[in-house]
């Protein structure tokens, strides 16, 4: 999960991680409707990305899935 680590001071590491999803475009079916995207096997889940009541078949939908803050310290 791609993340971003701060160091807070010299023994406090803070990491933020998120699971974003992204689609550009979703596929069709016969009549020209827009299916959802379903897929992959990560660790953290699979990609579901359902298009919304008003989307095309080349509309996008940007989404967090979980947002995560880490916190770390020596002694």
């Amino acid at each position: 999960m791609p993340g971003i680590a701060f160091l807070l001071r010299a023994n406090v590491k803070a990491v933020r991680v998120a699971n974003f999803e992204w689609a550009n475009g979703f596929p069709s079916d016969a009549g020209g409707a827009p299916l959802r995207w379903q897929g992959g096997n990560a660790d953290w889940g699979n990609l579901v990305a359902v298009p919304k009541a008003d989307s095309t078949p080349t509309s996008e939908l940007n989404e967090f899935e979980s947002i995560a803050l880490f916190l770390a310290w020596a002694i």
